[in-house]
Formats: C-alpha cells, structure tokens, sequence
C-alpha cells in the first residue's frame, strides 16, 4: 500500500478525458479508470449487472438548415423536461454530415440538420408536443425492432462513412473533441460555425453527443497549407474551451499523438503532479512512456 497526495488541479466538471482525473473526495479506483495504462495492470475487473431498460424508440428531428443557431437553445430546453421526456441519448448532425449518408438513407431531407433522440415508447406522446413546438420541417420515427436497428446503425454509420471517405482520398482528419459546460454550449457551437464560415474552403463537419454538450467538429485538410490552418484552428478551439471551463478532450483520451496539446490545457506545474503521481504507481517508468505525459516530464 501506498498514500498519493492529490496534486493542486482539478478535472473540469465536464466529460473529460484529459490527464488524470482528480476531484476533492475522489475514489481511488477514478485515477486509474481512464489512465491509458500508464499508471498499472488490470488483471481482473467485478461487473454488476444493471436492471433490463424498458422498451425505447429512437426518433430523427429534422430541421431546416436556416434553424442551426437555435439548436443549442433547444437542447438545453430538452434536457429541462429530461424525466418527462425520459432521453436516453440525444445527439447532433450537421448538413455537412447528412451529405455522407443520404445516398443510404434516402429519408433525410435536403439541406437540413438533425437531433437524433433515443427515449422511453411511453413517452412518445410528450414528444408529439416538443415536435410541434420547435417546428421540424420532418421526423422519421423508429417504432418496431427493424426500424430501430435501422436508425441506431445510422447513429454509427455516419462517423465510419465520412471517416472511410477521406481515408480514400488520402485526406488527414484534425478532430476536436471538446466538451463544456452546459451554459456555454451555445457559445462554443458558435465558435465553430464562424470557423466554418470563415474557412468554406476545407472540408468540415460537426456531429455527435450534444447531450452532453461534447460535439465532434472534423477537419480535411487537402494539402499542407491547409493542414497548417487546420492545426492551429484545433489549438484556438481547445483553448477556447477550456476558457469556457471544459476540456479540449473529452472521450478519446491523449495518448501518444497529442500529449503535447496537453500543455495547452494545463499549466506546466499540474502536468508535472501528474508526473509525480504516475512515479508513485509506476517508479521504473516502463508502463506507456509518452502517453499522456511527454517522457521529458518524468525527468524533471
């Protein structure tokens, strides 16, 4: 056994997945859950089973392309009415988006944009009432077993399409995984439709779980001078979220390609805390070098 003392930063109150997570009265189990292998070995891990979920259907509001400012505005009004709507998962696709998987689905409307919700069947009702108040030009309802497989495979399909799609035109992707908090959602979706505006030249699309105020904003750059844009869009939005109190890495973690963009989150003394934790766990330093942490910090 051995006592960590908890360094002096604290993880955004956000999805965050960047370095390792310290709250006041945290779990010990939280600071390895999320540690990229750097800190130890999972030999065995204890599983509980949660209670069956109840039947749910999955519903796609289509918007006319002109009602994009006001997205941010009705999903902090969902997530108000969250027990009477009962929402399971509530994501967001760009036009840009729509683009790549229209040939597959031909039910997505023309120049439109979509909230893809996933809720409770005896509740289907309550939604009947929110679709008639915030105006969707249409829905696609997904009420039987086929119907709604249909439309979960879309949720996937949609980042895999445009993912494979660059991939085959020899096109990098640059993706900013940023989360904020609740009140600030609409301020950072607006920081990335400006810079779409003001860059219509790249290929860019927005797209993800807006529920949780995370939303993936994608770049293709297609040549170097583009990729030079793009890179330092990605450094503004990180630090843009950050100043809005979230992180600029909120699920995919660091790893070993973007530990240097962690300094652009952390002041250099929080990164060496955790250095210092990943000493007290892994003192040889052999586990995950240059994961998460840059090596040199180690040294220091």
């Amino acid at each position: 056994k051995f006592k960590i003392n908890l360094p002096s930063y604290r993880t955004p109150e956000v999805k965050c997945s960047a370095g390792y997570y310290v709250k006041d009265g945290m779990d010990a189990i939280d600071l390895l859950i999320g540690s990229e292998g750097t800190l130890g070995v999972i030999t065995e891990v204890e599983v509980f089973l949660i209670d069956e979920l109840p039947e749910r259907f999955i519903m796609l509001m289509f918007f006319e392309e002109e009602k994009e400012t006001e997205i941010p505005k009705i999903v902090s009004e969902l997530k108000t009415r969250k027990e009477n709507l009962s929402i399971y998962c509530l994501e967001f696709f760009d036009k840009n988006s729509l683009i790549f998987i229209k040939d597959e689905y031909d039910f997505i409307p023309k120049d439109t944009i979509a909230l893809y919700i996933e809720s409770e069947k005896e509740k289907i009702d309550n939604w009947l009432e929110v679709i008639e108040k915030f105006g969707c030009k249409e829905t696609v309802l997904a009420n039987s077993k086929k119907e709604y497989e249909l439309l979960s495979d879309l949720r996937y399909k949609l980042p895999e399409t445009i993912n494979s799609y660059f991939k085959k035109i020899n096109s990098i992707k640059v993706s900013v995984d940023a989360a904020v908090p609740e009140e600030k959602l609409n301020e950072l979706f607006n920081f990335y439709k400006n810079i779409m505006f003001e860059n219509q030249n790249i290929n860019m699309v927005i797209f993800g779980h807006i529920g949780e105020n995370h939303l993936h904003f994608n770049m293709f750059p297609k040549n170097n001078e583009e990729k030079i844009v793009c890179e330092k869009i990605y450094i503004d939005c990180i630090k843009k979220a950050v100043s809005l109190g979230g992180t600029g890495f909120a699920e995919h973690g660091i790893g070993k390609l973007k530990n240097k963009y962690l300094e652009v989150m952390y002041k250099k003394e929080a990164i060496l805390e955790m250095a210092k934790i990943k000493k007290s766990f892994d003192p040889y330093c052999i586990l995950n070098l240059d994961n998460i942490i840059k090596k040199e910090y180690l040294f220091l």
